[in-house]
């Protein structure tokens, strides 16, 4: 099967193993929805030094452009991929929420002013 876009959304211990599989990911736009929650829920497993999203890009040098467009999400330009650093820790308040909290599943975070597009 050739597939040329990949979503990745495994649980954090083992994206590195998932993402250094060989010829795994070779020649193919990756795109990245993992957090680093921790099996319990308790907190983050990489702290605010780093992120997935720069960790993955250690790992492999995929980019992403119009596919979340593709993928029907509305996509958000939040700035460098070191803002994944302070977007990481604002995911497990959802998480948080949606799975130990009192909100459901369907709970969903909005903004509130207009942000640009995803370019």
């Amino acid at each position: 099967m050739n597939i040329g876009v990949l979503v990745l959304a495994a649980p954090w211990l083992v994206t590195k193993e998932v993402v250094q599989e060989p010829g795994g990911l070779a020649g193919k736009i990756l795109i990245e929805a993992t957090n680093p929650v921790l099996p319990d829920l308790s907190g983050l497993a990489l702290g605010n030094a780093t992120s997935t999203g720069e960790q993955v890009a250690g790992w492999a040098r995929g980019t992403v452009k119009q596919v979340a467009g593709e993928l029907g999400f509305k996509g958000v330009d939040t700035g460098a991929l070191t803002q994944a650093r302070v977007r990481e820790p604002f995911a497990l308040l959802w998480i948080s929420l949606a799975f130990q909290g009192r909100a459901g599943p369907r709970v969903r975070l909005q903004t509130i002013a207009a942000l640009p597009p995803f370019r």
